[in-house]
C-alpha cells in the first residue's frame, strides 16, 4: 500500500526519541507501539491498516492514584516523629496531584515552598530533629517496615514511568518520587545539612517546565 510501511517490532528496534503511539490491527487485535506514522498489519497484510489505539489519560491517572495510596501513602515508619513524615507527605501530595485531570498548581506550589524551607538554599534540618529520628531507626520494626517501603517506592516509579501519560506530567511525578527517596537518604545520614538537592532542583525544574506561566521560585 502506497505511503504505508509494515509495523515493527518496537522490543527490537531503536526509535530514538520519536513520539510513539500505540497502534491496533483492526483485523487481528494486535496492538505495538511505534514511532506517529502510517502502518499496516505485518501478520494480517496491507489491507489490515493499523489504527492509533485510544488510551485513556484519565483512567491511567486513576489508577496510578490508587497505586500510590495502597504502596507508600503514609506507610514510612513514623513513631517518635511528625516533621519526617510531613516532608514526605508533601512530595507525595504533588504526586497525587498530578493525577488529578488538571492540577492545581497552587496546591503544589504550597507543597513545593515546604520543602523549599527544608531543602532550599536557607534550609535544612536542626540536630534535634534527628533525635527523634535517630530513636526511630533503633527500633527493631524500623529497617524490615522501611525496606518494604522502599521497594514499594520503586514499584511505583517503574509503574509511573511505563504510564501512557503527558511526558510532561510524568516528569513531575517521577520527580516527586526521587524526591521522597531523597529524603528517605537524607534523614537516614543524620546529617542536618545533607539535604537531597539534586532531587529538589529536578523537581522544582518539572513543575517549573509543567507550569511555565505561574511557576516562580
Amino acid at each position: 500500500m502506497q505511503g504505508f510501511t509494515p509495523d515493527k517490532d518496537s522490543k527490537t528496534t531503536n526509535f530514538g526519541c520519536k513520539l510513539m503511539r500505540v497502534y491496533r490491527c483492526p483485523k487481528c487485535g494486535r496492538e505495538v507501539e511505534l514511532p506517529e506514522g502510517d502502518y499496516y498489519c505485518k501478520v494480517c497484510g496491507p489491507s489490515a491498516v493499523m489504527v492509533k489505539a485510544l488510551i485513556d489519560e484519565e483512567l491511567e491517572l486513576e489508577r496510578l492514584f490508587r497505586l500510590q495510596n495502597d504502596l507508600i501513602e503514609h506507610k514510612f515508619p513514623k513513631d517518635h516523629i511528625a516533621l519526617h513524615e510531613y516532608l514526605i507527605s508533601c512530595a507525595g501530595d504533588i504526586y497525587r496531584e498530578m493525577t488529578r485531570k488538571t492540577p492545581y498548581y497552587y496546591y503544589i506550589n504550597e507543597k513545593w515552598s515546604t520543602l523549599a524551607g527544608y531543602c532550599g538554599r536557607f534550609g535544612g534540618l536542626r540536630k534535634g530533629d534527628y533525635e527523634e529520628l535517630a530513636m526511630l531507626m533503633r527500633e527493631p520494626y524500623y529497617k524490615p517496615k522501611r525496606d518494604v517501603y522502599m521497594k514499594n517506592l520503586e514499584r511505583l516509579k517503574d509503574e509511573t514511568r511505563k504510564a501512557r501519560i503527558d511526558e510532561k506530567r510524568k516528569r513531575v511525578m517521577v520527580a516527586a518520587l526521587d524526591m521522597i527517596e531523597g529524603l528517605v537518604r537524607w534523614f537516614e545520614s543524620l546529617d542536618p545539612y545533607k539535604y537531597p538537592k539534586a532531587e529538589f532542583d529536578a523537581l522544582t525544574d518539572a513543575i517549573a517546565n509543567y507550569f511555565p506561566e505561574q511557576f516562580y521560585e
